[in-house]
């Protein structure tokens, strides 16, 4: 009788260990499969270095070239985009550019020879005195006339005005020199203000 009630506990023994052992087992596999099957954490590539641009590096600015009328009466604007820059002087050579390339309308003329350079730019703060030099092809290119003259330095004069309100005075050089003359006609030993009664808007 003793050795039957205790194989009867030992079976239940047993019993109760498998069914821990089943449970556990059980648990574990939810949580494997659970671990297996969940999507794996997308990690995102690290964003591009930022790399700060100056407001100023491609933008456009819209500015006024005076160039002779062909009847000669006077200088006519033609608006250009020229590029922004932070250095001032260097915008004013872009203009200087444009306005030797020449006229697109059919009644204006060139101010300059297409062949002149400008060979640098200097604006003097103090008395708003822009120094342009420009090649010597400006001086031995010159077509001549007293009034052709008078128009090409005031096409200089006019525009550097008109787009840069620093700019008071235009002194021309040439070669880094200061000349008499482009052609023999006009004084340019000295600065011009500029003469808007000659401009023809």
């Amino acid at each position: 009788m003793n050795e039957r009630v205790k194989g009867d506990g030992a079976s239940w023994l047993w019993i109760v260990l498998a069914a821990i052992l089943a449970s556990a087992l059980s648990v574990g596999t939810f949580y494997f499969f659970q671990a297996t099957s969940r999507p794996a954490k997308r990690i995102m590539p690290a964003a591009p270095a930022f790399k700060e641009v100056s407001a100023a590096q491609g933008a456009q600015m819209t500015l006024k070239i005076y160039f002779p009328l062909q009847d000669g009466s006077g200088l006519s604007p033609e608006t250009r985009q020229v590029a922004q820059s932070t250095d001032e002087t260097q915008e004013v050579k872009e203009v200087l550019s444009e306005l030797i390339r020449g006229p697109l309308s059919a009644n204006l003329a060139p101010a300059l020879p297409a062949v002149t350079q400008v060979k640098s730019a200097f604006i003097d703060p103090s008395t708003g005195t822009a120094y342009v030099d420009f090649s010597r092809d400006v001086q031995t290119q010159f077509p001549g006339g007293a009034w052709t003259e008078t128009l090409a330095i005031y096409s200089v004069v006019n525009t550097l005005a008109e787009d840069f309100p620093d700019i008071k005075r235009v002194q021309i050089l040439i070669d880094g020199n200061v000349e008499s003359s482009l052609a023999g006609h006009i004084d340019i030993t000295r600065p011009f203000a500029p003469r808007t009664a000659l401009n023809r808007e």
